[in-house]
């Protein structure tokens, strides 16, 4: 469900890829705090429900979407 959301084509994706289709979701969906650089993850109900956190900062993003996918795909 989370690679559908975020617009994540194919089983298997790089780190890059995951990321660069998380920061793209992201901006489309105006998730982003520019003064902050922090996603605002409360603002999708799903992520927020899946990551349990409002905010998560750059360098977090793949932990939680790794976690995520990873306990998806088993």
């Amino acid at each position: 469900m989370l690679a559908q959301i975020i617009g994540l084509k194919g089983l298997e994706s790089t780190r890059k890829e995951i990321q660069d289709t998380f920061i793209e979701f992201a901006i489309d969906k105006g998730i982003v705090d520019m003064s902050t650089r922090q996603y605002e993850i409360f603002k999708v109900p799903y992520l927020k429900e899946k990551f349990q956190t409002d905010y998560v900062g750059p360098q977090e993003i793949f932990a939680y979407l790794k976690k995520l996918l990873v306990q998806i795909n088993n």
